[in-house]
């Protein structure tokens, strides 16, 4: 370099804690609403959750046809959808997946969920290079 050329600085630390605070957002209620099911998982039956609502907290069940048209799935031609695009995947497929964290969720092959596995699992994934 020529002494002309000035580096922009990174700012790759900043950009993954937004991001992560970001995905965060909407992963820690979608946990919540599994705790505060419990006492309807204790009851048997659905009972009216803190806002009064009766639902199921272990999957928002749709047929596979209805489900294609709600969730309106495309890939972006040219520029992608940036970080709104990203957030507003991550909130679909909350809206529509098994919440693992249910205690109405029982697989032989995952057992159950816990905030330590989920913490151990983000921060081996990010030593991997790809």
């Amino acid at each position: 370099m020529n002494g002309t050329h000035v580096e922009k600085p990174l700012n790759r630390a900043d950009e993954v804690e937004h991001l992560i605070d970001a995905v965060k957002a909407p992963v820690v209620p979608f946990i919540r609403v599994a705790d505060e099911a419990v006492p309807s998982r204790a009851a048997g039956e659905l009972l009216p959750n803190s806002q009064g609502l009766v639902q199921n907290a272990l999957v928002n069940a749709r047929r596979p046809e209805n489900l294609v048209q709600e969730l309106a799935l495309s890939l972006p031609k040219g520029e992608g959808r940036g970080e709104q695009g990203l957030l507003g995947a991550i909130q679909d497929v909350l809206n529509y997946s098994v919440n693992t964290w249910d205690q109405g969720f029982m697989d032989k092959l995952y057992a159950s969920t816990n905030p330590y596995r989920d913490v151990g699992v983000l921060f081996t994934r990010r030593l991997l290079p790809v």
